[in-house]
C-alpha cells in the first residue's frame, strides 16, 4: 500500500504511482513526509497535505466546551485491534471510558458497562469524546515511524475534532506545523495548561483537517 514507506522503495509502485500524479490535477496526502515522498516522485505534481478526518464526527463546540471537562476524563477509542494495544499499554490515571471496537469479554471484565461502550454509533462516541480531556492512543508498532504518520489514524483524527488532547506512550518528533505536542504521560499537560492546548488541537483540526478543509481542497482542484 502507498500508505506505508516502503511502498516507495518500490519500482513498479513508483511508476503507478507516478503515473497516477500525471494524470491528476492535484495530490491530496496525509502527511508531510507522503508530501515529501510524492514531491521527489512527480515533481510536477501539486501536492497538498490533508489528514484524515474523523469519522466519530465534528461536532461545532464552545470555547468553554473544550475546557472546562474534568481533567481525570480519558478515553480510548478506534478499532478492535488498536483498542485492545492502548488498553495494554494505558497507564491507568483518572477515569477511562473504551469507545468501539469489536465486543470483546475480556476488555468488559477490567471494565463496567458504564465505561465500555464497544460497536457503538457514532453519535454516541462523540458524545464521550466530547465530554473527555485526555485520549491514550498506542499507535505505533515501532519508534522508527515518523509521528506524523499518526494523521491517517481516524481516532487522532476524532480526539482532535474534539478537542481531547491525544497521548502517545512516546513520541520521537513532531506531528504538524502548528499542532501542539506531541503529549506523553513524561510531559502531560497541567490541569492548568490543559484547557490552552485543548483549545489549540481543536481549532487546529478545523482549520487543517476537518471534512470541510477537504472538501474546498477537492473543489479548488476540480475547478483549476
Amino acid at each position: 500500500t502507498w500508505r506505508v514507506s516502503a511502498f516507495w522503495l518500490q519500482p513498479l509502485q513508483n511508476r503507478v504511482a507516478l503515473a497516477i500524479a500525471d494524470r491528476s490535477a492535484v495530490g491530496i496526502v496525509r502527511s508531510a513526509a507522503l508530501a515529501v515522498a510524492l514531491r521527489q516522485l512527480a515533481p510536477d505534481t501539486r501536492v497538498v497535505v490533508r489528514p484524515v478526518v474523523s469519522t466519530f464526527g465534528e461536532p461545532v463546540l464552545s470555547p468553554e466546551e473544550v475546557t472546562e471537562r474534568d481533567p481525570q476524563r480519558w478515553v480510548i477509542c478506534g478499532g478492535t485491534e488498536l483498542v485492545r494495544r492502548s488498553l495494554r499499554s494505558f497507564p491507568g490515571a483518572g477515569e477511562l471510558f473504551v469507545v468501539g471496537g469489536a465486543d470483546s469479554p475480556e476488555i468488559r471484565q477490567q471494565l463496567d458497562a458504564a465505561h465500555y461502550l464497544p460497536e457503538v454509533v457514532a453519535a454516541t462516541a462523540s458524545g464521550i469524546l466530547a465530554e473527555s480531556a485526555f485520549g491514550w492512543i498506542d499507535y505505533f508498532e515501532t519508534l522508527d515511524v515518523p509521528m506524523a504518520a499518526v494523521l491517517k489514524s481516524t481516532t487522532f483524527a476524532a480526539y482532535c475534532a474534539h478537542g481531547v488532547i491525544p497521548v502517545f506512550p512516546a513520541a520521537t518528533s513532531t506531528i504538524a506545523e502548528g499542532l501542539p505536542g506531541p503529549f506523553t504521560m513524561a510531559n502531560l499537560p497541567s490541569a492548568s495548561a490543559r484547557p490552552a492546548i485543548a483549545l489549540a488541537i481543536y481549532e487546529w483540526y478545523r482549520a487543517h483537517a476537518s471534512s470541510a478543509q477537504l472538501a474546498a481542497t477537492v473543489s479548488e482542484a476540480l475547478a483549476s
